[in-house]
């Protein structure tokens, strides 16, 4: 194997090696003597025009590995990886994507001009009209998707390997950044939410992390390196970025559910963890908060947002926690020599291999699931964006999550969540409490958010608040006002599970034409679906299409606007509610 610290040697191997894959890409390398030859924009170019430049290069390259022993793969491998990072065909790289942003943009330009039959002039980089023009011109239909891919990849690779470049040329960064915020506001323009994605990706590789994600220990052990990059600085003054940004992550964030790709389900997490760093950028450079607010007044669509935030948030971390007991059980079960030695070979392998797995899954859930959380508690945090968390078919939803998971975290089990080299996992207790009951701190003078919390009979229980703000006591986790407040909504809390209690006792009985026909429960605003007949809660039936757009008894397609209200039963149902209380004599 070559000893990559011996100077001398990987000139030699590597010069020689470079001109073979140059001259496979039709390029020549630093220092070959050659007359005529093309150079890593024709390359670029080529890329461009399909995919038999890629198989043309892996014949041309066929004689670094004939025959495949690991000397020759290993030698191939170190080519690619000093010609793939050669500040020349990085930095042509970068101007090939400029160049074609430009004659993208410029095509888009014209059809719009054509479709408003204007003689405007306006750059589109600077342009605040809409994206594309409506329809859209047949030149941009037909457009191959490659081209959008192969930007998109150059662009990525620059980011992961040589960001400094980009420092370095920040010009090109203005149309890259116009084309990547059109491809992802523009399923129209381009389809396919994952390559869609791969534009969302570029922008998050290059902006800063963010300190929301670390916690207090982290913060306090190492400085915060805060730095500005070429892309945050192009962003921060962008009119189109203002403009449509938000509004097209919110989107993106949506259509990932269905990427069309065989792996979706999990792939729609990376896709909307990067969505989720950008948004934590956006709102802490503050120049976004207002975009980001706007797009509340869209309510489907961020109500959409909110359950797939929601399911994700739900998701990861019961994922991660699960994982995480039975990374407990097997770390027990390695300490214990004698149990451990009376394991067969067999079974002791596939021990350790288990545990190699639950490593980098319980990695990624818990890295993703910070991100989530903590965008959560970002948003809730806002009285514009509290809103939206505040409707009847979303409040219940985060009350009954908030209770699961302080119920794990705090609850008789909480033991098994325990486990040595937290670091290795990504696993920090403290962090993800924390976040959850912020987001109860946010919340905690909204009766409707208090009574959610109260109606949960899965997870609520008093003892169990009281359970938490215990551990948060005892690990000086919150300031004391902080611990105030969620004492507060404790109390609160229980006052109200105290008053369903009773008011449970005085409605007795409820006529079956008042109850809800899948929760059983009295209505409080009776709709009907006009497609199958069935009259339910509006609460309830409108949290069922956030994920499911469809009459739940026929199956037929149903929104939200399509739900007729039932005047006649809603006031009965109040008058009946108002004499059962004057027969009790309850005030």
């Amino acid at each position: 194997m070559v000893d990559v610290m011996d100077d001398r040697g990987c000139d030699d191997a590597f010069g020689s090696a470079a001109d073979v894959v140059g001259a496979a890409f039709g390029a020549v390398a630093p220092g070959a003597d050659t007359d005529i030859a093309a150079t890593p924009s024709d390359t670029f170019a080529a890329s461009l025009a399909g995919p038999s430049a890629g198989v043309a290069f892996l014949a041309a390259a066929g004689a670094l590995v004939s025959p495949p022993t690991l000397a020759n793969l290993l030698t191939f491998q170190y080519t690619l990886e000093v010609y793939l990072q050669d500040d020349d065909f990085l930095l042509t790289s970068l101007k090939s994507a400029s160049t074609v942003s430009s004659w993208l943009l410029l095509m888009i330009d014209n059809s719009s001009k054509e479709s408003e039959g204007a003689s405007s002039s306006s750059s589109p980089s600077s342009s605040t009209k809409p994206l594309l023009p409506d329809p859209l011109p047949k030149i941009l239909r037909v457009l191959p998707e490659h081209i959008l891919e192969v930007i998109a990849d150059s662009l990525i690779h620059i980011t992961r390997n040589q960001l400094r470049l980009l420092m370095a040329n920040s010009q090109y960064l203005d149309k890259i950044l116009t084309l990547a915020i059109i491809v992802i506001a523009s399923p129209d323009l381009l389809k396919n939410p994952y390559l869609r994605s791969q534009f969302a990706e570029f922008i998050c590789s290059g902006i800063p992390a963010s300190d929301l994600l670390r916690s207090s220990d982290d913060m306090e052990s190492s400085a915060t390196n805060k730095y500005t990059t070429p892309i945050q600085t192009v962003l921060e003054s962008h009119a189109g970025a203002h403009k449509h940004l938000a509004s097209a992550l919110f989107q993106l964030y949506i259509d990932a559910e269905h990427t069309g790709r065989h792996h979706q389900f999990y792939e729609k997490f990376n896709i909307r963890y990067n969505i989720s760093l950008i948004f934590l950028w956006m709102w802490e450079s503050g120049i976004y908060k207002d975009p980001i607010r706007m797009e509340t007044k869209n309510i489907d669509k961020f109500m959409k947002f909110l359950n797939m935030l929601l399911n994700d948030a739900t998701y990861l971390l019961d994922e991660s926690l699960s994982s995480l007991t039975e990374v407990r059980n097997l770390q027990i079960l390695m300490e214990d020599s004698s149990a451990w030695n009376n394991l067969s070979d067999n079974e002791r392998q596939e021990k350790e291999a288990r545990m190699q797995q639950l490593q980098g899954m319980v990695r990624t859930d818990n890295l993703l699931g910070r991100a989530t959380v903590t965008l959560l508690y970002l948003f809730t945090d806002d009285q514009v964006m509290q809103l939206a968390f505040l409707r009847p078919e979303m409040v219940s939803r985060l009350a009954e999550m908030l209770n699961y998971f302080v119920s794990f975290l705090c609850g008789p089990k909480c033991q098994e969540l325990v486990v040595k080299d937290k670091e290795k996992y990504a696993w920090d207790p403290r962090f993800v409490l924390t976040r959850i009951v912020g987001v109860y701190l946010h919340l905690y003078n909204k009766k409707d958010f208090l009574h959610a919390i109260a109606k949960d009979g899965r997870s609520y229980s008093d003892v169990l608040f009281s359970r938490a703000l215990g551990i948060l006591r005892r690990h000086a986790m919150m300031s004391l006002k902080e611990l105030e407040r969620f004492e507060a909504v404790a109390q609160s809390a229980k006052r109200f599970a105290e008053m369903d209690v009773e008011d449970e006792a005085l409605m007795g009985d409820v006529p079956d034409e008042f109850l809800d026909p899948v929760m059983s429960t009295l209505m409080r605003d009776p709709v009907k679906l006009p497609t199958s007949g069935v009259v339910m809660d509006k609460s309830i039936i409108e949290r069922h299409l956030l994920s499911d757009p469809i009459d739940p008894f026929n199956r037929m397609p149903l929104s939200a606007d399509m739900l007729v209200p039932e005047g006649e039963l809603k006031a009965r149902i109040e008058a009946w509610v108002a004499e059962r209380r004057a027969t009790k004599m309850v005030p």
